[in-house]
């Protein structure tokens, strides 16, 4: 379904050793937004990502803040999350973000994924404070989060299984395992 978005993401990631990687990760997490039809997520669908590109080797930061785009015409501004590689911005849950009816292009590299120009949504927008949903995902521990995050039995953890197993590796974080994000922190970006 995404053909077109990986070959113009191998196009932006041509010649970095990681591409592969990173390509890999986004698409199978996009595919799972895609196929669940995971609407309103955006928190979530960066936590895992976050996971999943670090069980990797992938260097990133999870990143949340206001988001400003234009939607049927008019400005809106919304709490939002993605990741940063290298200062630039992954952004998959933009695809399935405020409503069915506003599915946006990922952000890939910081560029719109289907126009290969970088992205038109300002990522970090000094609007307002963050809202409840967001404060819910940033107040406690990252571990705790992604553990009680409610769909799944083991939560946000039992979602980077399933995904990396599509992907024919087998990302299992237990107890023991999880310990290593106990000091991740959400990055809040505001320009």
């Amino acid at each position: 379904m995404f053909s077109q978005w990986v070959r113009n993401a191998e196009n932006i990631l041509a010649g970095d050793d990681r591409s592969e990687t990173i390509i890999s990760t986004i698409f199978s997490v996009l595919n799972y937004v895609e196929e669940y039809d995971w609407c309103e997520a955006g928190h979530a669908v960066s936590a895992v990502l976050y996971v999943m590109l670090k069980e990797q080797g992938i260097d990133c930061e999870l990143c949340m803040g206001e988001v400003g785009a234009i939607i049927n015409n008019k400005p809106v501004c919304f709490d939002h999350a993605w990741i940063q590689i290298d200062d630039f911005i992954y952004d998959v849950s933009i695809y399935n973000t405020i409503s069915k009816e506003s599915k946006f292009p990922i952000t890939f590299k910081s560029f719109n994924i289907e126009t290969m120009y970088p992205t038109s949504l300002y990522y970090g927008v000094d609007n307002r404070k963050l809202d409840d949903i967001a404060i819910k995902a940033i107040q406690p521990p990252f571990i705790e989060y992604m553990s009680n995050f409610p769909g799944h039995p083991r939560g946000l953890w039992g979602i980077v299984r399933r995904i990396s197993r599509n992907m024919g590796l087998d990302i299992n974080l237990k107890s023991d395992d999880q310990i290593k994000y106990k000091d991740t922190k959400w990055i809040y970006v505001k320009k």
